[in-house]
């Protein structure tokens, strides 16, 4: 006599309670260690309410994907609500059938109202009814189950895409490099996010609408059956949580006990040398067989608890089967309840036990929602770095003049520049240098439009780099950074993306003027070789040099240059000199170097000292005076060992 609803509240058997949440576990050196408290436990009424606050502001949270995809939303709704009231009606036809088969086996008192000598007749109606009922139902449960999922996957790549939008206009003053976080809320939250609308969602609120249902009809058919539901219901949902609370606890013990004894293993095998010098042998097969003995126990336990749930929830049922069984005799003795009404309500207990559990179920389910909410709410309240462009203007073909203009930059931890303000005309090579990088780090986040500085502006071509959109102004940059980034696609590929209407040819020949087409061509599969993220198959200065194929596949006036040639090995680092140098080539380039090299073939540098600008001019002019403070940096970092 078990049963379980599917999404939409349609059963199948089974009335065990599942493990919902993966317990949280904290492991000791010499056992299991109880989950930390933040506080005392809140009461059932506080929960209620924080419940429905969560989900309302999930709810909020959503709302502009949600609203993309109403329809299916409505459609699956809409279906949902209708399979939930057939699941409930379901037993109506299966009375009409029992009664209509005794009434034809010759059985007495048992022939429904008004079918008279038809019985054969009504036995065949019922029947059909029941079959299209069932039908009808499960088609409407596969409608709603196929909408909702779609229309949750939908909501769950729409909220992914405005997460990373939003990530992506976050400076880097706003910790955009916590890549763990920001990961966790674009993989795991969204998905539990999406849940709630294509899985957990639909399920509680499914099983919710069908109890409610259930006990409404009872009211007005049965009254005594429906307190008989009534009461079995409240001591399935006592039994439900109680269980549910017990099988998490004790599944963390179980889970805290067999990490210690994996430890435990682990550490034994690795003192094994040490185990027979002393010879501890036997003290170590101790400790082991204690520490196994221990998770065994605890295990047993985890399971004695599930066979304990189970045993209780058939307990409960079967008082309630019984309880409808004392009635419906005592009606049926009366002659006021046939066999088929008995069979409804004894159909109707069994349904409300399982629906109990299935709220309960779907309610734990839904417990992490809260979290999850607020670490993506958290992301998407990060204010953004630059302000959206005051115009629309488009920029045309520039020739790469840039002006930092009275440029004061904060960060966290206080001033990085302050009234700087700095002429760079098209084509020139200017280096910026600093103690620790942070000003030239600051000037060059506030050029790619990373970042708004609190006072002055910066410019290109005199127009102020916030009056166009991010975009359009980031078209006239070409990055090379010190970490160049590849993506999980083909070498064409990967470089296609300096500027994705790039023809093969183009690619090409940006290849061979980098000089990476001298290790492309030896790849197995050649331009169509894949990589990935994290590719071990090329070396740092290959890496490197399809970066600055890239870069050179842009085609921007302006080039930024931020670490591209530093920590190279010696045999990489004149081949990825060359590349960078053709990429300059007649461009504006800005480049942030700790490597002396590098600075000293600039046309000019700049030296940042404490947030100020302190020395401008010609690197060699500068490093031939002992007094300067460029001599000062190139002796302090030959000596550093760059």
């Amino acid at each position: 006599m078990n049963a379980n609803p599917t999404p939409d509240g349609s059963v199948h058997a089974d009335t065990r309670l599942a493990a919902d949440e993966p317990a949280v576990i904290e492991v000791g050196s010499r056992g299991p260690r109880n989950p930390p408290r933040t506080g005392a436990a809140p009461t059932a009424d506080r929960n209620r309410r924080e419940g429905s606050s969560t989900l309302r502001r999930a709810v909020t949270l959503m709302e502009p994907e949600l609203s993309a995809h109403r329809a299916a939303l409505i459609l699956g709704l809409v279906a949902l609500v209708l399979s939930t009231w057939m699941l409930v009606a379901l037993p109506a036809p299966l009375k009409h059938s029992i009664d209509a088969a005794l009434a034809v086996a010759g059985v007495e008192g048992t022939a429904p109202d008004g079918i008279g000598s038809a019985r054969g007749v009504a036995l065949l109606s019922a029947a059909g009814a029941l079959a299209a009922l069932v039908a009808l139902q499960a088609g409407l449960r596969i409608l709603s189950v196929v909408s909702l999922h779609r229309a949750g996957g939908r909501v769950a790549t729409d909220l992914r895409g405005r997460l990373l939008g939003h990530h992506h206009r976050v400076g880097p003053s706003h910790d955009v490099d916590d890549r763990g976080r920001t990961g966790a809320a674009l993989v795991e939250d969204v998905a539990r996010l999406s849940d709630l609308v294509a899985h957990h969602g639909p399920r509680l609120l499914g099983a919710a609408l069908s109890l409610a249902s259930l006990l409404g009809v009872l009211l007005v058919i049965e009254p005594i059956a429906a307190a008989i539901v009534a009461v079995t219901g409240g001591l399935q949902a006592l039994v439900a949580i109680g269980a549910l609370r017990a099988r998490r606890r004790r599944e963390t013990a179980a889970a805290a006990d067999e990490a210690v004894l994996a430890d435990t293993a682990d550490e034994l095998l690795a003192a094994t040398r040490t185990l027979q010098s002393y010879g501890l042998e036997q003290r170590a097969e101790h400790s082991l067989r204690e520490a196994g003995s221990r998770a065994a126990r605890s295990r047993s336990t985890a399971r004695r608890s599930r066979a304990v749930d189970r045993g209780l929830s058939e307990l409960v049922t079967g008082l309630g089967v019984g309880a409808a069984l004392l009635v419906g005799g005592w009606r049926m003795a009366s002659g006021t309840m046939t066999p088929g009404e008995l069979t409804m309500v004894v159909a109707y207990v069994v349904l409300s036990t399982v629906l109990v559990r299935e709220v309960v179920r779907q309610s734990a389910s839904l417990s992490g929602l809260g979290l999850a909410r607020d670490r993506v709410g958290q992301l998407l309240e990060r204010p953004v770095a630059l302000s959206e462009a005051r115009s629309t203007r488009v920029l045309g073909s520039l020739r790469g003049e840039v002006a930092f203009s009275a440029l004061t930059v904060t960060g966290p931890h206080g001033m990085l520049c302050e009234s700087v303000s700095l002429q760079v005309p098209a084509g020139q090579h200017v280096a910026l240098v600093g103690r620790g990088g942070s000003e030239a780090s600051a000037l060059l986040s506030c050029l790619q439009g990373f970042d708004d500085p609190r006072s002055g502006r910066v410019l290109l071509d005199r127009i102020d780099a916030r009056d166009p959109a991010p975009d359009a102004l980031r078209r006239q940059l070409a990055v090379v950074q010190r970490e160049p980034v590849l993506f999980t696609d083909t070498v064409r590929e990967n470089i296609r993306m300096g500027r994705p209407e790039a023809s093969d040819e183009e690619i090409v020949d940006s290849a061979r003027r980098s000089g990476a087409d001298e290790f492309i061509t030896l790849l197995p599969e050649g331009y169509d070789t894949p990589l990935t993220s994290g590719d071990d198959a090329l070396t740092d200065g290959q890496r490197r040099r399809l970066a600055i194929t890239r870069a050179l596949l842009r085609d921007a006036p302006v080039v930024v240059l931020d670490g591209a040639d530093e920590g190279l090995v010696p045999a990489e680092r004149d081949s990825v000199r060359r590349a960078l140098e053709a990429l300059a080539s007649g461009r504006t380039a800005l480049i942030s170097s700790r490597a002396p090299e590098t600075v000293m073939s600039a046309d000019r540098v700049v030296c940042f000292e404490s947030g100020a600008l302190v020395e401008d001019g010609a690197p060699a002019q500068l490093a031939e005076d002992p007094d300067s403070w460029l001599s000062s940096w190139i002796l302090t970092t030959d000596l550093a060992g760059h």
